[in-house]
């Protein structure tokens, strides 16, 4: 049923005033039939509405709408016996304006107020889907009281507190009966973090630094998400670095960033090993980064010079004393004085030791 409103006494008074003009001078408004010919409201039949005192929420936004419209034509209403003047009394004048515009206004604000209230029930019901395997042998309040708080954390964050039924045993993860977890618990010298860390990069030469957000993602994880009953944090945490490490599923899911990380270091270190030095750079995208120096690449640019490599002919990539790089010939080279006479990209001939050749091509230049 439309919902229906008592209309203030100023607006019927309007409306009876407009009825009573209407009828002295025969103009202004229309009538039933005229209005359904015209394919518009009555201003007869709302006056008579208004006059009984009550009417729909309907009325009243068609009589909002019919002030909007007329509002153009309120410079006529000097004459209080013109056909503009006597059709805006029918719907209820300027009070009928100021009431329709308020109470229009105040509905539909009461309308937004219940879809937010709606949407917030909405989200409630929804909850967050718990996987079975979280609570699996667990039976009536214990399991129902272990969904609703891993509900709660997923929503409104974790908590490093034990879950309802973390009291159960549970069997390891699979990826902590794998060879790579036997022979990291043979290699760990304290059971700590650290030592973990320290056995598991040992093993696979996964840097330190990606197997720590590996592992404090587990940890998270464990916190924010939920886990298996009777698993611990610990426990949680290094089976994802076990299966991050083995090819497990987390490789491609959650952890697949770190994943490409991994492979992009690998690919950017010749022979392994911790770099030796590393220089701060702004890339094409404006992020700040590292280059990074790792030993196997600082000695293939030190083998330039080892005079069994030099050979007549040969070219090296070199910076001139007026700083242009260019190409540099071997013409001859003194093992025994540790000599080597080189040509320059002008074609002058110079004579260089091989101890100041390593320190140049070192610092400035690679093999071409």
């Amino acid at each position: 049923m439309s919902k229906s409103f008592i209309v203030p006494l100023a607006v019927r008074q309007a409306a009876k005033r407009g009825l009573k003009l209407r009828r002295e001078h025969g103009r202004g408004g229309l009538s039933s039939r005229q209005a359904r010919a015209a394919g518009v409201g009555s201003g007869v039949q709302r006056a008579s509405n208004l006059v009984q005192g009550r009417v729909s929420y309907e009325t009243v936004k068609r009589m909002l709408s019919f002030f909007r419209r007329h509002s153009a034509y309120r410079k006529y209403h000097r004459d209080k016996t013109s056909a503009s003047y006597i059709s805006w009394l029918l719907w209820g004048g300027t009070p009928g304006f100021e009431w329709a515009e308020r109470t229009v206004r105040k509905e539909e604000e009461r309308k937004d107020k219940k879809s937010v209230y709606l949407s917030f029930a909405d989200a409630l019901v929804k909850a967050p889907k718990v996987p079975e395997k979280y609570l699996s042998g667990l039976k009536d309040k214990e399991r129902e009281a272990r969904k609703k708080e891993i509900q709660r954390r997923i929503k409104e964050g974790g908590s490093y507190e034990d879950l309802p039924g973390d009291d159960a045993k549970t069997k390891p993860s699979k990826y902590s009966r794998t060879q790579l977890a036997k022979k990291v618990r043979e290699e760990m010298n304290t059971n700590t973090k650290r030592g973990f860390i320290a056995a598991v990069h040992k093993l696979t030469g996964i840097p330190v630094r990606i197997l720590n957000k590996v592992h404090e993602r587990g940890a998270k994880a464990w916190a924010t998400s939920g886990h298996r009953p009777g698993a611990t944090q610990v426990a949680w945490s290094r089976a994802r670095v076990y299966s991050f490490a083995t090819g497990g599923k987390t490789q491609k899911t959650a952890d697949a960033d770190l994943w490409r990380e991994y492979n992009e270091a690998k690919k950017a270190r010749p022979s392994g090993g911790r770099y030796t030095r590393k220089i701060p750079y702004v890339g094409a995208d404006g992020k700040f980064r590292y280059r990074y120096f790792y030993p196997g690449k600082e000695k293939k640019e030190q083998r330039a010079s080892d005079p069994d490599r030099l050979s007549i002919g040969q070219r090296l990539k070199m910076k001139d004393k007026e700083g242009n790089i260019g190409s540099f010939k071997v013409l001859s080279v003194d093992k025994e004085n540790e000599k080597v006479k080189l040509q320059t990209p002008k074609g002058r001939v110079v004579v260089v030791g091989l101890a100041e050749l390593e320190r140049t091509l070192r610092s400035q230049s690679r093999e071409v």
